[in-house]
């Protein structure tokens, strides 16, 4: 299980939350280019300075007929943080139960990809579009506690010998 966040690109002017819902119910990338795997490169390769313990798994997955192969990144850690970038989004996969450290890698993943990528990032499980400022606020680790608070619950439930 994972706490997955939607990257996109809103248009000038747009409510930022409708925007992100849109973009992460419908958007889906058109035929890949030159240009638009040189761009998922270089997001990568930002990625990869701001933390070269990322590695990239994948450039060239096989194509299906409606969506072009991502560039996938992985910290291959105990963090276990996963970084998809697609074409016209971007998604970054978050183990539960990996704590607040593991929250702010990801986090900087985020800023990264929201700099270099004119991205934002839109959490579906709460329908916000994040601030990822440099000072962390309630609203941008809300909802990554409160999943963990659940699949703690879930874990320590499983543990408990007297649920037979």
């Amino acid at each position: 299980m994972s706490y997955d966040l939607h990257l996109f690109r809103p248009p000038p002017g747009a409510d930022l939350a409708a925007a992100g819902l849109h973009s992460f119910q419908h958007e889906g990338d058109g035929p890949a280019t030159p240009a638009s795997k040189a761009r998922k490169r270089a997001l990568a390769d930002a990625l990869l300075r701001h933390d070269p313990r990322l590695t990239v798994l994948a450039e060239d997955w096989p194509a299906t007929s409606h969506i072009p192969p991502p560039v996938e990144l992985a910290a291959n850690d105990e963090n276990g943080i996963r970084v998809l970038i697609f074409d016209r989004t971007a998604a970054l996969e978050l183990p539960y139960a990996r704590g607040e450290a593991a929250w702010e890698r990801a986090r900087g993943y985020l800023r990264v990809l929201e700099e270099a990528g004119g991205f934002r990032t839109f959490d579906p499980q709460t329908g916000e579009v994040l601030d990822l400022g440099t000072v962390p606020t309630q609203q941008d680790t809300d909802g990554y506690r409160r999943g963990n608070a659940v699949v703690q619950r879930i874990l320590d439930a499983s543990d408990d010998p007297s649920d037979g």
